[in-house]
């Protein structure tokens, strides 16, 4: 029989993990060295943030309280998901501090651009409907969690500046995704509901169709969504996400 104390230690514990995580999402940026590349990298890494908060809020990890960690058929999680999710989770932080690390030990020459909001990487440099998308993933992600949890652990903000390893982080980070979505399914009709309302928010945008291109091997569910919701005859508002 499952410890019902012991199970809630596991799920705050697995709230704090997930937490941590988010904010090595808000954490990395991309040096200007990525040219052309930075608009396709900067969605690829934006829906890899938008998959991991989707899936957080299908299962109750972005909850508050851990009373309320609880599947699509209201069951808590249970003590061998938290034993099976945590590792996980943690190693989602750890690609992040590899890729912090090989970044740092890189020599560069010249520094990366700065925009005007001390970032690392200027997102003026996206066309209009790229910055647009962009910012509406992250946003989409951070709604995902309540308001009083968007107020991350802080840490400092780090520039990856070499494609390659930036490949390699979004594959390491999307194979983790792919592990936690695949094996506990029981949140899926909640991600795809969760999908549907993010479709509608982005097409208000614009650029979706580029966007489906980017996004559409690493997030099948987001990207048939938006198919659904461009063939919908309905009337697009646009939302604002101050």
């Amino acid at each position: 029989m499952t410890d019902p104390a012991g199970l809630t230690i596991g799920t705050l514990a697995l709230c704090s993990l997930f937490g941590n995580a988010m904010a090595c999402f808000e954490c990395v940026q991309l040096g200007r060295n990525f040219d052309r590349d930075f608009q396709t990298c900067q969605i690829e890494l934006g829906d890899a943030y938008l998959r991991y908060t989707r899936w957080g809020k299908a299962v109750g990890l972005s909850n508050d309280s851990a009373q309320s960690i609880t599947t699509l058929d209201g069951r808590i999680l249970s003590s061998e998901d938290a034993r099976q999710i945590e590792p996980r989770l943690r190693q989602i932080e750890t690609v992040f501090e590899e890729a912090k690390s090989v970044s740092k030990g890189l020599n560069h020459q010249t520094p990366p651009a700065t925009a005007n909001n001390g970032a690392q990487t200027n997102l003026d440099d996206l066309e209009r409907g790229f910055h647009g998308m962009h910012e509406g993933m992250e946003n989409l992600a951070l709604n995902h969690v309540p308001k009083t949890k968007t107020k991350l652990t802080s840490k400092v903000k780090w520039a990856l500046h070499d494609k390659k390893h930036f490949e390699d982080l979004v594959k390491n980070l999307n194979d983790l995704i792919n592990g936690l979505t695949n094996e506990f399914p029981a949140g899926k009709a909640i991600q795809r509901r969760l999908c549907a309302e993010e479709a509608a928010k982005l097409c208000a945008d614009g650029a979706v169709e580029r966007i489906r291109a980017i996004i559409a091997n690493q997030d099948p569910d987001l990207d048939a969504a938006l198919a659904r919701a461009l063939e919908t005859p309905v009337r697009v508002i646009r939302l604002s996400f101050r």
